[in-house]
């Protein structure tokens, strides 16, 4: 007798663990990963529904763990699991499996769970979609959809304790169906003769090979419930219900976690308002209040994230607030490629480098890095900062290149490994002609901006025996072109070389004063390169091309990277401790040091005249927070700047 109820069931299956690669990918990259992903599929649903403006609501409430569809067969499960494995690793778990089996069973025995779901207004779910969705790999998206992976399950799955995700589905002619997903691992029970497999589904059976989903009056009330409520607000769509949310392991609200990622990664889609996010905290004690991110809110959410310089994954919001600059402000073009159209926004520099980001649907997909042919051809041009904009219906060809050449993620263009050889040097053949555009539309650098005496960034190496200096360095020296800083007179004027080993200075990033005043422009002119002579010991040679009254000079940690920038600790910029700093051979004392929270943070060197050349030895300590991998030496960067005057001094 087929047993037609709902329930979660576990098919017979291949041994699998508790960390099945298949989300372990993406475990690391919450909240913005998934975030994006979700917010993507509901773009994708929009376009496909012809909604003109994708709106995508994450609603966060709380539920008792016994009303979660199929919760006694899950335990079941699991514990089965627990079990089967720990036999098979001689009575324990391995200490990876352990720590996720910890976390699993902390969940299942709490009395309520968070609850977060995610609703949109696209073009719902019906038995075809519903299966696309709950296939490894497989994708029921069209053409012109902004992913193609089908990886909105696998990548939700991390943002829950129980690793259990519910779906629900309503299309326009008011076609109601639901499921669900648990990832947990094999296991045998004492009744059954054969091994279940790992994945769960909230089905009614498993029928020739196919699944029977629930619909309509059948649907269980956590689904019912939001379809409802999609039903009310625009009539079809689909929820995604993540059950046990664990809020991506961070401390921040949803609110800010959810419009950083979505206004980093989609800044074009709602700029041009084809994308409404709203985030609402429904549980109890909590304001239901919705917190709204649209074209009006966009540029607040991106100034409130722009001091971030790192992210672990896709856009930092300082990179992401500057494409959103260049998006608005930028010149637009239009250029026709032998494989399709592609809109181009440039927005000229004063200063500082060149970049290229490539939008897809909306959708931020990478820059010039992973942009094939690009990196690197544009340094004999003015900076500038170039969106390239493309989309289904006018890309065409290029369109559906760019796009199968695209990861899992969307965030990198991998042509060699996703394309035919075909395919891929016609890809390659027309972002040629987007790059050669480019550099057409962009001046050359004319000779009387280049200064053949640049410093060197020269890597000293290792500190030889008795902490004293190599007298040779080793690896290619790097020129580092000379940029003329346009700052206000009171923000620091950071000065340098360029980051890299033996902690020469990167130029041309500006750090912002907590008190900014309008000042007339300053330009001093700085140039600094440091060697290592010791343990926490070096080095510095700085000159001034132009005189600078109240020059203060700081060593920082550069973003907290080692020295080959693969190590990223924090977002924020933190200065190091001075312990003993002279100054062309005389000890630094008393008032002419800069404290800070009882350390010495930096060293005042007064007026300095024009072509002036100083030599600063200094001995420093490093936070005792900081975490350094072992065999890594930090990337330190040198500040110089003017200190900022009282109200009562002029401007000279």
């Amino acid at each position: 007798m087929i047993d037609d109820s709902l329930e979660l069931r576990f098919g017979p299956g291949s041994p699998s663990g508790f960390t099945p690669s298949g989300i372990a990918s993406f475990s690391d990259l919450r909240p913005a990963a998934v975030v994006r992903e979700l917010i993507q599929n509901s773009l994708d649903a929009a376009v496909e529904a012809e909604v003109p403006t994708a709106i995508v609501r994450f609603r966060l409430t709380r539920a008792r763990t016994r009303d979660i569809p199929g919760m006694k067969a899950y335990r079941k499960a699991f514990y089965a699991a627990v079990r089967t494995h720990e036999d098979m690793g001689g009575g324990t778990l391995s200490s990876q499996a352990e720590r996720v089996v910890q976390v699993m069973d902390d969940a299942v025995n709490k009395d309520e769970q968070d609850i977060l779901a995610v609703l949109d207004n696209g073009i719902g779910l019906d038995r075809a979609r519903m299966t696309a969705l709950l296939s490894d790999g497989v994708s029921a998206k069209g053409g012109a959809a902004t992913g193609t992976f089908g990886n909105g399950h696998s990548v939700a799955i991390p943002a829950s304790d129980l690793r259990y995700v519910l779906y629900g589905g309503i299309t326009a002619n008011g076609e109601r169906i639901g499921s669900g997903h648990a990832v947990l691992a094999s296991s045998v029970q004492y009744n059954q003769q054969y091994q279940t497999s790992g994945d769960g589904f909230l089905v009614k059976n498993f029928k020739r090979g196919s699944y029977e989903y629930a619909k309509g009056s059948s649907l269980p009330d956590p689904i019912a419930e939001n379809l409802d409520d999609i039903q009310h607000h625009s009539g079809h769509g689909t929820a995604i219900i993540i059950a046990g949310f664990n809020n991506f392991r961070e401390t921040i609200s949803l609110w800010n976690m959810v419009s950083k990622a979505a206004a980093s990664n989609f800044f074009q889609a709602i700029e041009e308002g084809k994308l409404v996010v709203k985030v609402e905290d429904c549980r109890p004690g909590q304001s239901s209040a919705p917190n709204l991110l649209n074209r009006s809110t966009l540029s607040t959410v991106l100034d409130r994230n722009r001091e971030e310089k790192r992210s672990q994954a896709f856009l930092s919001g300082q990179r992401a607030f500057d494409a959103h600059d260049a998006l608005r402000f930028g010149k637009p073009h239009s250029v026709e490629t032998t494989l399709g159209k592609i809109g181009i926004r440039i927005r000229e520099r004063s200063s500082g480098t060149t970049r290229v980001d490539l939008c897809r649907n909306g959708m931020w997909i990478t820059d010039d890095k992973n942009i094939p042919g690009f990196y690197y051809r544009f340094q004999d041009r003015k900076p500038f900062h170039a969106l390239l904009l493309l989309d289904s219906q006018s890309g065409g060809r290029l369109h559906e290149l760019v796009r199968n050449a695209e990861g899992p993620l969307h965030d990198k263009l991998d042509a060699r490994q996703r394309l035919s050889k075909r395919e891929a040097q016609a890809l390659r053949n027309a972002l040629g002609e987007v790059r050669e555009w480019l550099r057409s539309k962009v001046p050359e650098i004319g000779s009387e901006s280049y200064s053949p005496d640049d410093f060197l960034a020269l890597d000293f190496g290792q500190n030889g025996a008795g902490g004293r200096a190599r007298r040779s360095f080793w690896g290619n020296p790097v020129a580092v072109s000379r940029r003329e800083p346009s700052f206000p007179y009171d923000d620091r004027v950071p000065g340098g070389s360029g980051t890299e080993k033996g902690g020469n200075t990167k130029a041309g990033q500006q750090i912002p004063s907590k008190n900014r005043r309008p000042r007339p422009v300053l330009r001093p002119f700085f140039q600094a390169a440091s060697v290592p002579l010791g343990f926490n010991h070096r080095l510095i040679r700085l000159e001034c091309q132009e005189g600078c009254k109240k020059a203060e000079l700081r060593l920082c940690i550069d973003e907290n990277v080692d020295a080959t920038c693969d190590s990223l600790r924090r977002d924020e910029i933190e200065t190091v401790g001075l312990k003993r700093v002279t100054v062309g051979g005389q000890r630094v004392n008393g008032r002419d040091l800069v404290r800070q929270n009882g350390r010495t943070i930096g060293v005042r060197l007064g007026d300095i005249s024009a072509n002036t050349s100083l030599e600063i030895d200094v001995r420093y300590e490093l936070p005792s927070s900081l975490l350094v991998l072992p065999g890594k030496e930090l990337a330190l960067r040198i500040e110089v700047f003017r200190a900022a005057p009282t109200d009562d001094e002029g401007v000279t």
